[in-house]
Parts: structure tokens; C-alpha cells; sequence
């Protein structure tokens, strides 16, 4: 391994480095905690066999003081610990979060989002500061206990290791039993949301169609299912959780019994008998709480590999800015590609050959499910592909940065989504230095500047995440513009809708030519063969299969023709 791929995955390591003083603090203040919690048993056996057989009150409140101090003490070492564990998780998370922003998501996500990047990060944050941590740390302090316990009683001892043996026993079981229930309860679970937001969002064209009541029944369903399960693995755990406690019952009455024995004997002390039931509750206790936190501690560990991997892409984008894409290699070009869909059921797309030169058309065009969607994902580098390669310019996209991808490439996908801003800052994709002219002149590229000049506020026009409150022909010129904002060469639409038909039809034709003129490319990804007054090359998806069609005559649109074919 090269140096800089040494440096690339050590890159989330360093970052924990540089904080772990931190994290060894809070070490620290766990160890004074658990060497100060021995405070009560000590105070315990010190009472009934010094003070009480003394009977001398200085004693006792000499005594008292000591242990009330030391327990203010633990007080206060645990608010610091907790402090500084807070502390560690966000300065790692104020470390690494500037490089994992710009991530982009996994080959199997539809849609791109800052918020991607930093889920795991975020996660990871959560189980620095939560309880789990602690409880983690807190076992490592247990022999302590354990080699308190045999200093009074050995035979109590051995007691006490059995108990920890029969807990983690019963655990592991209930973890076997359980694992496969949990994971279907996720699944459900997930499905019934997924139903649930759909019925939410198709309520009212459900209730117009009379579709309401199956809906409503079909939702019924899926919820009864998932609470089912989610009530079946919380029977499991719940037997778990009160078998442990069971257990720890049980445990304390033992140890009483055999230290009850112990002091009949006079083997054993009153007061070594106390303190000896006080250490086994000290030490199960932790125990019981660490077992519970190895879930949490599989899904830090998961998280933190992720991260690991994510800070490897990111480097591996840096390493590649810039890039100089050959003008004599095609705008974009596929070779053997396979795209695989996000059920498993879905069948693949295959593309032999399709190489898109500068300044033509390509046409697109396939059924419902057909896989145009996860084509147009592959072209523009937000889906990987499981076999072939993808150039642009004759360098593969996964060697692009995402910024150098977005300057050659501009997309409309076919699910919109915009960010919480001004018209021009969603054109200009929040530039910094968003240029007033380049806005304008994107959007009247896209027909859209006439439309926004009949707005009260123009470009200044505030819309949220939907979109809202532009409307839908609105919202699709406002993609187009925000995707030739850049100037890119090629531009790739996922089912033009009806307003982008319009726009190439109308008033947006001199700029299609414009652009087709200056070297850029067009691809035009839909169900429906649109007929433009440019010559165009025709690819079929059949079967998950990209078949090139007979050559298109040129021919003229007119709007007429463009809205009728928009509205099939």
C-alpha cells in the first residue's frame, strides 16, 4: 500500500488521535469512580464490625463524612466524564464532518443529499454521548470488583463468577432467539411507513377515484402485521430482560444465604456479609448494562467502518479535480454497462455500445419500469454500475470529483427536489458567487425568465423543498435551468414532462439549437419518441436490453402535436 492510500484510510483515525485525550480523561475518571464506589461496602463493613462492637459515635461520624465525601466526589467525576465524552463526540464530529458533506450516496439511492454523508457520523455522535459508551468503559473496571469479593469470602467469590457466567449465558441465548425477530420487525416496520406515506400522499385522489376505503384497508393491514411483530419480539426480549433481573435476585439471595452460612461458621464477619451483598449488586449491575450495550456498540463499530470508507471516496475525489477530458473521446460513453435496481427482482439494464458524440440528440425511450430511470442514474455517476464502464471525455466518472462531473454533465431527474431558498439560489445550486447573469441567462435557456418576471419578487421568490408555491411546468424549467446553469455539454432529462416538450417546441428551440450548436449533447430519457426538428439517433430499453433503432427522419413539432404527445 502507497503511502497516500495509507494516509487515505487512516484519515478517520487521525481525526480520533487528535481527540483521544479526551476520551482517556474520561478513562480516567471511570477508574477514580470505580475505585470510589468501593466507598459503601468499606463504610458497611466497617460499621457493623468496628463501630457498632466500639460503639463509639466519633467513629460513626468520622465515618459518614468520609463516604458522604467520596460520594460527592463520584458526583462530580461523573458530570466531568460525561462532559468530556460530549466533547470528544463533537469534536469528531467537527472534524470529519466538513469532509464527508460533499459525499454522495451509494449506487442504490435514488435520491442525492447532503444529509447522506454525515447519517453515520451522526449516529456515531449519538452513542459517544448516550449511556451505552459508559457502560462499555464501566466493565473494564469489574476484576476490581471481583478481587474485592474474594478478599472477604472466597467461596463467594466463585459465587460471583458463576453468576456472570449464567447471565452472559441467558443473554447470549435471548440474543439467538432474537436476532432473526428483530430483523423482521425492521423490515415491517419499514414497509408499513413506506405504506403510510404513500397513503398519505395519494389521499385525496384516493378518496375522489372511491379508492379510499381499500386503501384505508390496505394500510389496516400492514400496520396489524407490523405491530404483530413488533409485539412478538418484544414478548422475547421482555422474557430476557426479567429473566436477567430474575437472575440477579437470585444471585443476591445466594450470596446472602452462603454468607449468612459463612458468619454461623465464623468464617465470616456481619459485616463482610453486607458488604459482600453490596459488591455482587456493584458487580452485576455493569455487567447486565455492557451486554445490553453490544447492539449498540455493533451498529459504532458498523458506523465507524462506514466513515472509514466514505473519507476514502472523498480523498479519492480530491485526488482527482480538475481532470482535463479529452476532446477527441466521445461527451459520454457506456461499454458493457450493467445497472442493477434496488429490488432484487428487478431485472438489470445492458448496454452493448452507446457513445454520444458532441452536438447530437440521443432519444431514449422505453415502457413503464423498463429501467430509464436507472440508466439516466448511470450516465450521470449517481448510480455505480455492476459491470462496464461509463467515460466521459474518455475518463471513467468515478475519477471525477463531483464538481468537474457537475460542470460536464447538467440532469433533470425525473423526481424534482429543490432546496429552501430563492429561485435564483436553486438555479445557481447556492454558489457562493452565484453570477446574476448566468442565472438569467439559464433560465431563459429553459423559457422560464418570462414566467418569472410575472412573479411580485422575481427571482427573489422564496419556494421550500417541494417547490412550492411555483407550479409543476414551473418546477421542471426551474430543473432545466438549474441543470445548464453550469454550461455543461451534455444534458441528460428523465421523461420530459410537459413544459420541457414545450420549451423545445416553443419559445426554447433557438436555445436547444444554441446549445446542440456549441458542442453540447442532449439525451431525452421517456416513454414517448418525441419528434424535434434536429436530427436525432433512437435507443430503444427492451427487456432491460438498449437496442439502437432505425435512423429518424427530421421532423417538425409543433405545439399542438408537443402537447398532445406530453399529455399520452
Amino acid at each position: 500500500m502507497s503511502n497516500s492510500e495509507n494516509q487515505d484510510v487512516l484519515t478517520h483515525w487521525r481525526a480520533l488521535w487528535n481527540n483521544l485525550w479526551l476520551f482517556n480523561w474520561s478513562i480516567f475518571f471511570s477508574f477514580c469512580m470505580a475505585c470510589l464506589s468501593l466507598t459503601l461496602p468499606v463504610f458497611m463493613l466497617l460499621v457493623y464490625d468496628r463501630v457498632l462492637n466500639a460503639r463509639s459515635q466519633e467513629t460513626l461520624v468520622v465515618l459518614c463524612l468520609l463516604a458522604l465525601g467520596a460520594i460527592i466526589a463520584m458526583g462530580i467525576l461523573d458530570f466531568v466524564r460525561r462532559r468530556l465524552l460530549a466533547r470528544f463526540g463533537a469534536r469528531l464530529q467537527e472534524q470529519l464532518e466538513d469532509d464527508l458533506l460533499p459525499i454522495q450516496p451509494s449506487h442504490r439511492t435514488h435520491a442525492p443529499g447532503l444529509a447522506e454523508g454525515t447519517k453515520d457520523l451522526d449516529r456515531l455522535r449519538s452513542f459517544i454521548h448516550s449511556g451505552a459508551l459508559r457502560h462499555i468503559i464501566d466493565v473494564a473496571w469489574l476484576p476490581i470488583f471481583v478481587a474485592a469479593v474474594f478478599l472477604l469470602s472466597p467461596e463467594i467469590g466463585w459465587l460471583a463468577v458463576v453468576g456472570l457466567i449464567a447471565i452472559g449465558c441467558v443473554y447470549a441465548f435471548g440474543w439467538v432467539i432474537s436476532s432473526h425477530r428483530l430483523r423482521e420487525v425492521r423490515h415491517t416496520t419499514r414497509d408499513a411507513k413506506k405504506n403510510y406515506n404513500a397513503a398519505t400522499r395519494a389521499a385525496q385522489w384516493l378518496q375522489g377515484l372511491g379508492f379510499g376505503a381499500a386503501a384505508k384497508k390496505q394500510l389496516i393491514a400492514s400496520r396489524d402485521a407490523a405491530r404483530s411483530t413488533v409485539i412478538s419480539a418484544a414478548d422475547r426480549t421482555t422474557a430476557i430482560d426479567v429473566t436477567l433481573t430474575t437472575l440477579r435476585w437470585i444471585m443476591s439471595v445466594l450470596v446472602l444465604t452462603v454468607g449468612a452460612g459463612l458468619v454461623l461458621a465464623n468464617q465470616m464477619t456481619i459485616g463482610g456479609m453486607v458488604a459482600s451483598v453490596i459488591l455482587m449488586n456493584r458487580l452485576y449491575f455493569p455487567f447486565v448494562a455492557f451486554l445490553k450495550s453490544l447492539p449498540n456498540l455493533k451498529d459504532a463499530i458498523s458506523d465507524w467502518q462506514a466513515i472509514g470508507r466514505r473519507l476514502q471516496d472523498v480523498k479519492r475525489a480530491d485526488g482527482t479535480k480538475n481532470r482535463v477530458l479529452n476532446p477527441e473521446s466521445p461527451l459520454l460513453e457506456l461499454r458493457d454497462v450493467e445497472v442493477s435496481g434496488d429490488l432484487d427482482e428487478q431485472p438489470p439494464i445492458v448496454s452493448a455500445t452507446l457513445a454520444i458524440e458532441r452536438g447530437e440528440i440521443v432519444q431514449i425511450t422505453g415502457d413503464f419500469g423498463a429501467g430509464k430511470t436507472l440508466l439516466s442514474e448511470a450516465m450521470v455517476g449517481m448510480r455505480k454500475p455492476c459491470r462496464g464502464l461509463v467515460l466521459a471525455g474518455g475518463i471513467r466518472l468515478s475519477a471525477l470529483s463531483r464538481e468537474d462531473l457537475g460542470l460536464h454533465i447538467g440532469y433533470v431527474p425525473e423526481r424534482l427536489a429543490f432546496l429552501k431558498g430563492t429561485i435564483a439560489a436553486n438555479i445557481s445550486g447556492l454558489a457562493e458567487h452565484g453570477c446574476s447573469d448566468r442565472v438569467e441567462r439559464a433560465a431563459i435557456g429553459a423559457s422560464l425568465h418570462q414566467r418569472l418576471m410575472c412573479l411580485p419578487l422575481g427571482y427573489a421568490t422564496q419556494i421550500d423543498e417541494m417547490g412550492h408555491p411555483l407550479s409543476r411546468s414551473d418546477l421542471h424549467l426551474l430543473a432545466l435551468a438549474r441543470a445548464i446553469y453550469s454550461g455543461p455539454s451534455l444534458l441528460v432529462i428523465d421523461e420530459p414532462a410537459k413544459a420541457l416538450v414545450s420549451a423545445f417546441a416553443a419559445e426554447g428551440e433557438d436555445a436547444l439549437k444554441r446549445f446542440i450548436g456549441s458542442g453540447g449533447s442532449v439525451v431525452l430519457i421517456g416513454r414517448h419518441l418525441l419528434e424535434l426538428n434536429v436530427p436525432c439517433r433512437h435507443y430503444h430499453l427492451d427487456r432491460g436490453i438498449l437496442k439502437q433503432q432505425p435512423e429518424m427522419p427530421q421532423k417538425t413539432i409543433t405545439p399542438v402535436v408537443a402537447a398532445r404527445m406530453a399529455a399520452q
